[in-house]
């Protein structure tokens, strides 16, 4: 079988497949505009959930060709257990932390051995939110999955047989405006259920159906009615207060029950075809005759009605591990697929750079090349401009300087010698003085002159014996003009 994925929008097909306490039930509904109407179906006893009941369902979809698409699985009401429940919060967060502590409250079972769901139903009261809580044994579920899943086929969601009536009830216009008592009188076991504006209040499976009262109606009838009295007595208890207005019967048809459920429940009791809203149903099998009358298939088409509403989906552990190891594994190969794209992408685009660079590179080179006679002549132009300048510049020339030197250095002061450095324009005066303070007004004056500046002295100030005058070694730089 193939592994399609459901697709988004309208449905126009919705295959459903329900392993029921002894009966395998497969519906395949088309929707053409408003209009459903079951295109295809097959009904099958089994003994036993394993590898004969696996068989039976691909030989079932290999038979009436049913659509390759996803199926939505359902749990019989007998298989699970369900509460209802009002959580003090209003929060999607905070109301499944509650669940995940409600679950192995509500059972004998311990939490590794039981998988929970939750549908919030809405408020009755301020603050609180009323929750239907679905609890079913692991080993139940993986038993039924893998006997789907084994037989080829994709499970899109596994619901259970309550929501189905509930949608049900929304697509026969039952329950919304009023409390009603429910009965989907199934082969081997019952469902009764109280809808109450449109929300389901309470359900109860019991292990009595049509079969037994299609049978032997007179010896099983009070056994029937003692299991919806026990019901109805314990939605007394949860729901105080609640008072149904009146009963309705669908699933199975047994001409003598709407009877019997009245003085019972002293309600007025009507009954209702499972089919009562699809348009068409195929000639095979007759569900008005034989075996085939004690099934119900109200749980499957309200399913079929709103597939979108179906909101339980449970799940394996195993299965789960597997999908999400499927989904990494995708997501890694696709990021890998992207690493490699974008090294490729990057490569390319470095190959090309580079080449584009030594293209430009080359280019440059010639250019360069081809203008180097012309750069050494230009340099060499400079050079001489350069000489000329500096022979033009009367401030820098050698008698400029020597002319300030004789202006500053008075008659006291003599000046043996005077170096100049040509490239950084400095001057080391060496020479004698007759006292200090003649050499400070030396250096003073040369630091008020405008053709010199960094006037420091260099060495250390000594005094000639012979002669008693002091030597002294300034340093100043020649001052550039602004």
């Amino acid at each position: 079988m193939s592994t399609k994925q459901a697709k988004t929008g309208p449905r126009k097909q919705v295959v459903l497949v329900e392993i029921g306490s002894e009966w395998l039930k497969i519906v395949q509904v088309e929707a053409s505009g408003k209009k459903l109407a079951i295109s295809k179906l097959h009904l099958e006893k089994f003994d036993a959930v394993g590898a004969d009941l696996t068989r039976a369902i691909s030989g079932a979809f290999r038979k009436h060709k049913f659509a390759d698409i996803p199926v939505i699985a359902c749990l019989p009401r007998q298989s699970v257990n369900i509460r209802m429940l009002d959580l003090p919060s209003t929060e999607p967060s905070e109301i499944a932390d509650m669940v995940d502590l409600q679950g192995t409250k509500q059972t004998p079972y311990s939490k590794d051995e039981v998988l929970c769901d939750h549908r919030i139903l809405g408020s009755n009261r301020s603050g609180y939110t009323q929750v239907m809580l679905v609890i079913v044994q692991r080993s139940v579920l993986r038993q039924r999955y893998a006997a789907i899943e084994a037989a080829g086929l994709q499970i899109e969601k596994m619901s259970v047989t309550s929501e189905g009536l509930l949608s049900w009830c929304a697509a026969s216009n039952v329950g919304l405006d009023s409390t009603v008592v429910l009965l989907d009188v199934g082969a081997a076991s019952s469902e009764l259920a109280v809808i109450s504006g449109g929300r389901l209040a309470f359900t109860r499976g019991m292990r009595v159906g049509a079969a037994d009262l299609l049978t032997d109606f007179a010896g099983n009838k009070d056994r029937f009615m003692r299991e919806v009295n026990r019901s109805m007595d314990m939605c007394r208890t949860e729901l105080a207060g609640l008072a149904p207005e009146r009963a309705v019967i669908t699933g199975a048809v047994v001409p003598e029950l709407e009877a019997c459920l009245g003085d019972a429940l002293g309600l007025g009791v009507s009954s209702i075809d499972s089919l009562s809203f699809m348009q068409g149903a195929p000639p095979e099998p007759d569900l008005k005759s034989g075996e085939y009358r004690a099934v119900s298939l109200a749980a499957l088409t309200g399913i079929a009605a709103a597939p979108a509403a179906v909101q339980f989906n449970l799940v394996p552990d195993v299965v789960k591990m597997r999908k999400d190891l499927a989904l990494r594994s995708r997501r890694l190969s696709g990021f890998v697929v992207l690493i490699m794209a974008a090294l490729v992408a990057s490569s390319f685009f470095a190959v090309v750079k580079v080449l584009l660079v030594k293209h430009r590179h080359d280019i440059l080179r010639s250019k360069f090349e081809e203008s180097l006679p012309t750069v050494s002549r230009v340099e060499r132009m400079r050079e001489l401009i350069k000489i000329v300048h500096e022979r033009d510049n009367a401030r820098d020339a050698l008698f400029t300087i020597i002319d300030a030197l004789h202006d500053v250095v008075g008659d006291e002061v003599n000046i043996d010698s005077a170096d100049l450095d040509g490239l950084t324009g400095r001057i080391t005066l060496i020479g004698s003085a007759g006292t200090p303070r003649d050499i400070r007004n030396l250096i003073t004056k040369l630091e008020q002159s405008d053709h010199f500046e960094s006037v420091k002295e260099a060495g250390t100030m000594t005094r000639d014996a012979r002669t008693s005058r002091y030597k002294f070694e300034v340093v100043c730089i020649v001052e550039k003009p602004a």
